[in-house]
């Protein structure tokens, strides 16, 4: 019933006025199977949320490995990078996952991305001109682009420099008393 539900949503988008719907489905991985039951299910790209590393090496790998497999499937996807994974905030460090990027690992993956892998993709499709960037927040998971204390604002940085101009801008941080609030909790009233 996927597909029927994936051709309702399309239906409903364009009755509703849109010009339509990019559905996406995530896959951390380039199984070729996957990918032809996500065709199937009328799903047009897959993208991984997390390549679940820092290792800048092994996400080239997996986004030209996930590229390939959906060439052979004529399937699309979205090419994603990560400053990387490290479960630590939720076991506790028992699992220490794969590490973090530093800095200039992330900027020369970000470069990679925008030069030389999202060329390679099929002119017509949205990961052409996207790329995907895991995660904003998520401390729990250990993945993130906000700043932090372990890399100050140098991930968002990184982005500027590959994505943007460099025009001159002001890091927003928080005063002392706003820091102090941090670790304040407010009884619900």
């Amino acid at each position: 019933g996927c597909r029927k539900a994936t051709d309702r949503l399309r239906e409903e988008c364009v009755r509703a006025g849109f010009p339509g719907v990019i559905v996406l489905m995530e896959l951390r991985n380039a199984s070729r199977d996957v990918m032809r039951r996500m065709k199937a299910m009328g799903i047009d790209y897959c993208y991984a949320y997390t390549w679940g590393t820092g290792d800048a090496n092994r996400q080239r790998q997996n986004n030209v490995a996930q590229r390939d497999a959906a060439a052979a499937e004529g399937f699309r996807m979205l090419p994603s990078i990560s400053m990387g994974w490290q479960t630590a905030p939720w076991d506790g460090g028992r699992d220490p996952g794969n590490g973090w990027a530093a800095v200039p690992d992330y900027r020369a993956l970000a470069q990679w991305a925008k030069d030389e892998f999202m060329p390679t993709l099929p002119p017509d499709t949205l990961g052409r001109r996207m790329l995907l960037l895991a995660n904003w927040n998520e401390f729990g998971e250990g993945h993130f682009l906000m700043p932090s204390n372990l890399a100050g604002f140098g991930y968002l940085d990184a982005i500027r420099d590959v994505f943007a101009d460099r025009a001159a801008h002001e890091d927003a941080v928080p005063t002392e008393a706003q820091k102090r609030r941090f670790t304040l909790l407010y009884p619900r009233e």
